[in-house]
């Protein structure tokens, strides 16, 4: 048992065989230690994450494994060993962390979890991981934001892929109504919004301001966006929210063009 200095803390746990036969701890989702509300385990809390965070199978083990440490304690930001060693792309933490258990919908105090950051970051492996421990890919972030719409924001096709096939809904809206179609359409990024199209994303869905997401690929000029969405049966609006088929013209809207036609006749 692993010796630090303060007393170790032995907490209940039952015992499961994993896949290769190896007797792992299985914890009580109760049962973990926080940093910030018991600080006199801070040190051994942070011994548990540098070591997430560093690949140190080694020491998760004798942490984990042999001093039962949960593996789910959180640190004084709120966040879990997975949630970290998912941020700093420490691959042999996660597959160790996921073998022992960890919960894999822990999330931060702003509502992030493991896909959230894996999503973010373009770890497509980290994500197959947490795709296999069944971890939540409708999530919600404090923001509203899922793990799809943080992956429509990159440049990672394939982990869209990755979330969409692991049953996310695609049509999961944000706070201010936001989907990942929306979000992937304002940033012009055309291989996602083909990507989300294929899986039945819906184009005329709107936000808070009554907009779609050809709507926001004609604000931001994006036209190569406009061209796949037009080309999917999405249709334009006018300024009033009412669809028409004579608003798209070379990625502007009418707004633009009624606005500088009244700057004509003034001068």
């Amino acid at each position: 048992m692993l010796h630090t200095n303060h007393a170790t803390t032995e907490i209940n746990h039952s015992v499961f065989i994993n896949d290769s036969g190896t007797k792992v701890a299985k914890w009580k989702r109760g049962d973990a230690l926080d940093a910030k509300q018991s600080p006199e385990h801070s040190d051994l809390i942070n011994l548990l994450h540098t070591a997430a965070r560093n690949s140190d199978v080694k020491m998760l083990t004798s942490l984990i494994k042999d001093s039962y440490v949960h593996p789910d304690s959180k640190d004084r930001k709120g966040w879990t060993p997975l949630i970290r060693a998912v941020k700093t792309d420490s691959l042999p933490s996660v597959e160790f962390l996921l073998e022992c258990g960890a919960d894999t919908n822990a999330a931060t105090k702003e509502g992030n979890t493991a896909i959230h950051k894996a999503a973010k970051r373009g770890n497509e492996e980290a994500a197959i991981l947490l795709c296999k421990a069944r971890a939540s890919m409708n999530c919600k972030n404090k923001g509203g934001a899922t793990p799809l719409m943080m992956a429509a924001m990159t440049r990672s096709v394939g982990m869209l892929q990755i979330i969409i096939e692991a049953n996310a809904d695609v049509n999961m809206q944000k706070d201010v109504g936001y989907s990942a179609l929306m979000l992937a359409a304002r940033a012009g990024n055309a291989a996602a919004v083909t990507e989300l199209l294929r899986a039945k994303a819906n184009v005329e869905m709107k936000d808070k301001q009554r907009e779609t997401a050809l709507t926001k690929a004609m604000k931001y000029k994006r036209e190569e966006v406009v061209e796949i969405l037009v080309q999917h049966g999405a249709i334009p609006q006018t300024n009033h929210g009412h669809s028409s088929h004579a608003l798209v013209k070379h990625g502007h809207s009418t707004h633009g063009r009624s606005t500088h036609a009244q700057s004509n006749k003034k001068h």
